[in-house]
């Protein structure tokens, strides 16, 4: 069974264990339908607020939603942490400047990808052949194409770790100001079943609005801000503590066929996951062996002939021959039609000389911590996007008292960044 198949039956299962814990979930629906009549009984309660700022309450099927398992946890050791005579009034200056300088960054942040973003978007536009720079991608636990695969393992502590840090940012900003915090938890964005596994903070509304804007703005703003400096942070630990001690364990063992846009390819047999190990011109008879253990061998072999020329490629068991095409983002280069990957392995005298697990298991951790400074920082910024379903979708509603303004301007920018995100994936 593939890896997806089992992700998505544990989720599943989790599911039906949650229903037995109905009194300490929370569903913040996102898609739903609204339900009444003799239909109400296949539905859920939820109290929602009117036009006129009133609660009432609904009863719904929920498609796309949050759920939470609301508990405590955590609070109490923020507390403690936050009232320790040692260190106390220095920690809590840091912090109260860490959340006003959060709240300037997330502005900049916020102006600068917004400009990053529609200026790839339409130089890929209007020059269609361009290949494009890094965009939106879906992070995801199994292999889609145009998609950025995480392994599964790496995936989930990644994920329980980013959202871990994101609302501990909130909750820590939050008792710093004295706001209440009445839940925190785990939490599933869910599509029918849980999927994504996430964790929450939930500041009381009440405490929430009678503080300061000054303090609303860093409780929101620092949630992102706590993923983007503990993506460096992650950097700082992979540079510093695991780098150099993988550095003489491990080596390039040959390129990993990640994705094939040639038919030639296919139809002599080259499939997804297959190792290269060596190069060729099969014009010459055999020719010259170029070995292919990274990216740089295979660029500097295609360097060496043009659109229209063949060339061949070995993997240990099998070697296959394709026409070059033109590169659609150099016209004067070849394209094989082959995405891969360096395929990084321990070297054999290692293995010898100490053994498999040691050395495997600090290339495994590299692995993790390289995938940690990568979604922090990238989810961190991510967040910061002034969405509406987002948490930093309320900076905005936070500055303007006007309801009509606030109406105009965050639907104007939420609709903005959501354009900007389906013509991303439109482009790809």
């Amino acid at each position: 069974m593939s890896g997806w198949l089992i992700y998505l039956l544990v989720m599943f299962l989790l599911g039906i264990i949650l229903l037995f814990k109905k009194e300490k979930i929370k569903i913040e629906p996102l898609i739903y339908f609204s339900l009444k009549g003799k239909l109400k009984k296949y539905g859920t309660e939820i109290e929602f607020k009117n036009k006129e700022d009133q609660k009432e309450k609904k009863t719904i099927f929920p498609i796309l939603f949050a759920l939470l398992y609301q508990t405590k946890l955590g609070l109490k050791f923020i507390d403690s942490l936050l009232n320790k005579k040692i260190y106390s009034k220095i920690l809590k200056s840091t912090l109260k400047w860490f959340g006003y300088i959060s709240i300037i960054a997330c502005f900049v942040l916020i102006a600068a990808v917004a400009y990053w973003w529609v200026q790839m978007l339409w130089t890929k536009f209007i020059t269609p052949d361009a290949i494009a720079t890094a965009t939106v991608m879906l992070v995801l636990p199994f292999k889609v194409k145009g998609q950025m695969y995480v392994p599964m393992a790496y995936w989930l502590i990644s994920i329980f770790i980013i959202a871990t840090v994101h609302e501990f940012g909130h909750a820590i900003l939050a008792r710093l100001h004295d706001i209440q915090v009445d839940s925190t938890g785990p939490a599933f964005l869910s599509l029918i079943i849980p999927l994504i596994p996430m964790a929450f903070v939930e500041p009381n509304e009440d405490k929430m609005k009678a503080a300061s804007k000054r303090k609303q703005l860093s409780v929101i703003a620092a949630g992102p801000m706590f993923n983007i400096v503990a993506g460096f942070l992650f950097l700082l630990i992979l540079s510093v503590f695991i780098i150099p001690f993988t550095l003489n364990i491990e080596e390039y063992q040959g390129l990993e066929v990640w994705e094939i846009d040639n038919e030639e390819l296919i139809s002599q047999g080259l499939t997804e996951g297959e190792i290269l190990i060596q190069a060729y011109d099969p014009t010459e008879g055999g020719g010259d062996i170029y070995p292919l253990k990274n990216n740089a061998e295979l660029f500097n072999f295609l360097s060496l002939f043009g659109p229209g020329d063949r060339v061949g490629i070995c993997t240990k068991s099998k070697c296959y021959t394709s026409t070059l095409i033109v590169n659609p983002g150099d016209p004067t280069t070849a394209f094989i039609g082959i995405t891969v990957i360096e395929n990084i392995g321990t070297k054999e005298s290692i293995i010898q000389k100490y053994g498999s697990i040691l050395p495997t298991s600090l290339l495994w951790l590299k692995g993790l911590f390289s995938w940690l400074v990568i979604l922090n920082i990238g989810i961190g910024l991510f967040n910061i996007l002034p969405i509406g379903m987002i948490d930093e979708g309320q900076l905005f509603k936070v500055l303007l008292k006007d309801k009509k303004y606030q109406k105009f301007i965050c639907g104007g920018l939420t609709l903005f960044f959501l354009l900007l995100l389906v013509w991303s994936f439109i482009i790809k």
